[in-house]
Parts: C-alpha cells; structure tokens; sequence
C-alpha cells in the first residue's frame, strides 16, 4: 500500500508538470498588445481639435497578463501659456468669451472706457459690413472684423497735451497735435492701442505753445481746437478714423510714422479717408462745428 501510493504521487506530480509547460509555452507565443496613435476626440478628450495632438489607446489583450501599461509619450504642460491646444477657444477665466473680457476691461475705466467701447463697435460695424474700406484692409488682412476684435486698449492718462506752432517767413502758422493714439508696426491680433487721454479722441481743444521763426524760447498762444484731419476732436468722426489709422498700423496697411513733423502721419490719415470717409460718415454721427483760432492745419494728431 505505501509503494502503491507513493507510485501514484510520483505519476501525478509528472502530469503537473507537463500540463504547466503547457500553459507556459501557450502564454509565450500569444500576440503581443498593439498600440494605436488615435486623435483626442476618438480617446474621448474634448480640449481641442483633433490637430491638437495623439495619445495612446491599447488595443484589449487576449490575457490581461500579457500587457502592463502604455508607454510613456510625454505630458502636456500644466500651464496654459505652454499648452497651446488648452488655450484654443478658451477665454480669459471668469469671462463667457474674450470680446466680453475686453468690454468689462474698458468700462471698468469709467466714461472714457465707454467712449472707448462706443468707438469701436462702431469700427467693427464698418469692418463686419462689405464696403470699400473693408475691402481696402483685407488686402492686408483677410479678416480684418475678427483682428481688430482681438485688440486691447490702454489709456495714457499722461499723455501730451499741447500743441505747437511754428512760424517761418512767408509761410502761415503751422501746428503740430498731440498725438491721438499709437500702436506697435505689423503686430496682428492681440496686440494694444494706447490712446491719449489728453488728445483729440477725447478733448475738443487744448493750449497752444508757439515758437517764433528764429526759433525763440516757446510762449503760450492761446487755445486751439484738437482736430483729426478735418474732424473736429472728441467727436465720433474724429474716433472713428483715430482707430482706423492705428488699425492700418497694427496690420501693416499703413507706412510706419511718428510723432515728427515730417507729415508722414498726415498722409496716412488722408489715406485712411481716401478709402473709409463715407463710411465713417454713415457710420457716425455729424460732429457739432467749431470754429478755430488760427487759419492753417498741416500737421495730423498722431
């Protein structure tokens, strides 16, 4: 009796063995898992568009032994200011979209953010609208509604206010305006007006200092009106055309110019009407007239 047993346990510990080699060289030649690169939206992300980047989906294995995890193809940073596909569409927190955070930004600055906000929905009414103005910046912008849209704007509450004179011999009085606005050349979308708190987007008039033609020290000369081109200062005209210039400066429509006397910046607002007058004129309401002190304006306000 005990040979007999210890005979059947030697035979059955050789079927385990054997049925173990089995199983061991079945799990070996089993398929691999396979790896698929899939788009975010078929993994089931909804942060950005399909462009935005792949991750890894694993194909379900025959044996769940068989596969551990993915490999490792990178994280997308935390911060959105790296994460360029968390910033697609997204706006600013604690805004519904960008265009609302900029409108609150410039009510917030009390009534000249509100002229501001008033100005430039009229400006995008002539940029949303096909016309000839439209057509114009398009030549260098395709959409020029939707840049226009994205820019800031800034206030320079210490501005220049005076206007100067000059007086030269056979010529009459020529003045130079404070300048209305600037911007930075060839910028695109997303980028900043500054406007002068004290130029004519705001004001109506404002002291002169004048310099004789041998080129004395500056005296006082009174008041003067503030104009853009022939519009009267704080009048909606004189608004409208003030962000068109810098428009045309932000995308490249525009020559570069300063605040010189070389009247450069002149020629550039007589081209902004060239192509924009009568829709700025449609679009705005007729400024009140003013009467001026002096009998030549040569120089433009930017």
């Amino acid at each position: 009796m005990v040979v007999a047993a210890k005979n059947a346990l030697a035979i059955a510990a050789v079927f385990f063995l054997v049925l173990c080699f089995e199983d061991a060289a079945h799990s070996q030649s089993m398929a691999p898992a396979k790896i698929l690169a899939v788009s975010e939206d078929e993994a089931g992300s909804v942060r950005g568009p399909r462009s935005c980047g792949t991750e890894m989906k694993i194909e379900a294995a025959r044996q769940r032994f068989n596969f551990a995890r993915a490999p490792y193809l990178g994280r997308r940073a935390s911060d959105p200011r790296h994460d360029p596909c968390g910033s697609i569409g997204t706006p600013a927190e604690g805004f519904s979209s960008e265009d609302e955070r900029i409108q609150r930004t410039l009510l917030a600055m009390g009534k000249q953010g509100e002229t501001i906000s008033r100005v430039r929905e009229q400006v995008l009414n002539i940029l949303q609208t096909e016309n000839g103005c439209t057509a114009w910046f398009q030549e260098a912008d395709a959409d020029p509604a939707g840049t226009f849209r994205s820019l800031d704007f800034v206030l320079e509450e210490n501005g220049p206010s005076y206007i100067f004179a000059k007086k030269e011999t056979g010529r009459a009085e020529i003045f130079k305006h404070p300048r209305v606005a600037s911007s930075t050349q060839n910028t695109g979308r997303n980028t900043t007006i500054l406007l002068n708190a004290n130029g004519a987007f705001f004001k109506r008039a404002t002291a002169v200092l004048e310099q004789d033609r041998k080129g004395g020290p500056l005296q006082p000369g009174g008041m003067h009106e503030l104009r853009v081109a022939s519009y009267a200062g704080n009048s909606a005209r004189a608004q409208i055309t003030a962000l068109l210039h810098e428009f045309g400066h932000i995308i490249g429509r525009l020559p570069e110019d300063d605040d010189s006397w070389d009247g450069q910046s002149a020629l550039n607002t007589a081209e902004v009407l060239r192509h924009c007058r009568s829709e700025i004129r449609s679009t705005a309401r007729k400024p009140p007239a003013m009467s001026g002190t002096h009998r030549q304006e040569t120089a433009s306000p930017f």
